[in-house]
Parts: structure tokens; C-alpha cells; sequence
């Protein structure tokens, strides 16, 4: 599906050029009047750069988080840019608090593999081999997630929403779907040249979690993957096994 494509147009026969009164400002106001009007009020910078914040970084910021962030929002001329550079760079983004404090919505989870192992694919197909037709589509639903269809104008509530118990075995069964595709394992060339499985397993941890997992979970991988002799297999396995990790789901 195309999915929603509103476009705005403006048809002066059915406009009300009469006097109307919106948050306190009275006049012949049009469209372009009324969001001048609302890009005037305080708490628009507020809403618009508390969003971006749980957006990037984390739920609940501190108030002098926001208030740094509006100054910029006012001082910038309302430039969204300018906000999310300073929320890029500013010290709370790198605190302890900001580390894997959000849940990967399905895209990001995709792409952040993608991006990762360096896995080829034109993204129109789930088995990550550039194939065509509903595979990524019909994955993608299963994880409560299709590009530019939301489920409202709002969005998607994005957050812990993401991980449902059955959203959860979607994402499973989709990594199934990416790592064997057909039975046979995804070929990963940034991990198909380790020599051992505790070197497969160190790549895979580092490439895609930044080495930081339980030391029972590297233990218990580490464990399944000498058992599996076939270099491309257990590379694909290893992969699956972190990308399906606790820590894996988080950002």
C-alpha cells in the first residue's frame, strides 16, 4: 500500500474570510495566521523539543533539559535542525541514563543489522537478500510497523509498546527470516572470517551490542557455537542468537 499522502490546498470560495478569535488573537485569520499563532506559544517549544528528546534519549528529560533545548528552539527561528543538533550534542545524550534507554522500533532494527553486518538488500524483501514482493512487508506487520502507514496521525507510540508478547515472536521469527533464508545460511562477511566461535562471538557482540551483553548470555553463545562447524552457519547463528538479545532490542 501507498499509504496516506495528504496534500494541503487552499480554495478561497470555501474559506471563512470573517473576524475569528484563536488563543487570544482575533482577526481575519487564515491558515498560515493560525500556525503563526501557535508557533508563538511557549508551549509548542516545549511539546515539539520534549518529543524530539524521548525521540533520541529518553523519556521523562529534566526540566533544564527542555529549557536549554526552547532556548535554542526560539533562538533558532524554530528550526528543528538546530534542536536536534543540540540534543546530539549535548552531555545528557552520552549520560549513563541515555544508554539503551530506548526500545528499536522494527525499522531500526532492520537497518540497524543491516547497517552492521553489512548485509545487502534493497530493504523490499525480508530474507536480506535483496528479494522482491510482501516478505519485509508482512514481517514488518508482524512487528507492528509498515513505513509511512502509522496507525494514526500521531504515529506510533513507539516506547515499550514495541515489545508485546507477540510482537516479541515477530521479531524472532523475522531474524529466522533474515539469517536462514530458505534454510541456508545468510552469508555475513564481517563475521565469516573469524577463525573460532569465540572470535565469531567477540565480532558479533562488538558490531552489534559494543561487546556489552551478560556474561552468561556471551558464555551460553559462545557454548552453541563450537558446536556448529560449518563457518557460514555458525557465523548466521551467532548473529540471530545476539540480534535476538535483551540488549540487542535496546538503543
Amino acid at each position: 500500500a501507498a499509504g496516506f499522502q495528504p496534500r494541503f490546498e487552499f480554495q478561497a470560495r470555501l474559506h471563512d474570510s470573517g473576524q475569528k478569535t484563536f488563543l487570544g488573537k482575533t482577526g481575519a485569520l487564515n491558515g498560515e495566521d493560525i500556525v503563526r499563532i501557535i508557533m508563538e506559544q511557549t508551549a509548542t517549544g516545549r511539546y515539539i523539543t520534549t518529543r524530539l528528546w524521548r525521540e533520541f534519549a529518553y523519556d521523562d528529560p529534566e526540566p533544564a533539559v527542555i529549557d536549554r533545548l526552547v532556548r535554542t528552539w526560539e533562538s533558532s527561528g524554530h528550526n528543528i535542525r538546530e534542536v536536534v543538533r543540540a540534543i546530539l550534542s549535548s552531555d545528557e545524550f552520552y549520560s549513563e541514563r541515555a544508554y539503551r534507554a530506548r526500545v528499536r522500533g522494527p525499522i531500526e532494527l532492520f537497518v540497524g543489522l543491516v547497517r552492521a553486518l553489512g548485509i545487502e538488500t534493497d530493504f523490499r524483501g525480508a530474507s536480506g537478500s535483496g528479494g522482491r514482493g510482501r516478505g519485509a512487508y508482512n514481517a514488518y506487520a508482524g512487528m507492528d510497523q509498515i513505513l509511512f502507514e502509522p496507525p494514526n496521525v500521531a504515529g506510533w507510540p513507539g516506547g515499550a509498546s514495541w515489545l508485546s508478547s507477540s510482537t516479541f515472536f515477530a521479531r524472532v521469527n523475522f531474524l529466522d527470516q533474515l539469517f536462514f533464508q530458505r534454510g541456508r545460511a545468510l552469508a555475513l562477511p564481517a563475521l565469516n572470517t573469524a577463525a573460532t566461535a569465540e572470535a565469531v562471538v567477540d565480532a558479533a557482540l562488538a558490531l552489534l551490542v559494543d561487546g556489552d551483553i551478560a556474561t552468561g548470555s556471551r558464555e551460553a553463545i559462545t557454548a552453541h557455537a563450537a558446536t556448529i562447524r560449518d563457518p557460514q552457519e555458525r557465523a548466521a547463528t551467532v548473529a540471530y542468537l545476539v540480534a535476538g538479545s535483551p540488549e540487542f532490542q535496546l538503543v
